[in-house]
């Protein structure tokens, strides 16, 4: 059993809501099926692709910042410059250099 704890954001800690009606900032085609829903933090998106990749890309513009072959499955969580996957029989800490 894997167990994360994080202490929750005071709501005056947290970011205020993206306000209505929502506009589309950059959109990029992907190289396949995402595996596991996208995560940003400090600056990154980090998109699974079904084919075992993972690709960081950079939340102002889209464009690719590294990618490495990894299959990740399921949810993965970012906190930080810290990336945190399951891949299958393990789970990874990953940190992208900047």
């Amino acid at each position: 059993m894997l167990a994360v704890w994080a202490p929750r954001a005071r709501a005056a800690d947290r970011p205020p809501p993206p306000k209505l009606p929502l506009a589309e900032w950059w959109s990029v085609p992907l190289d396949g099926q995402v595996s596991a829903g996208p995560v940003a933090a400090n600056g990154r998106v980090y998109v699974a692709l079904a084919a075992g990749t993972l690709v960081a890309r950079d939340v102002a513009d889209g464009h690719v910042v590294w990618r490495q072959q990894k299959d990740v499955h399921v949810p993965m969580v970012a906190d930080g410059d810290l990336l945190v996957v399951s891949t299958g029989d393990a789970v990874e800490a990953l940190r992208g250099e900047r």
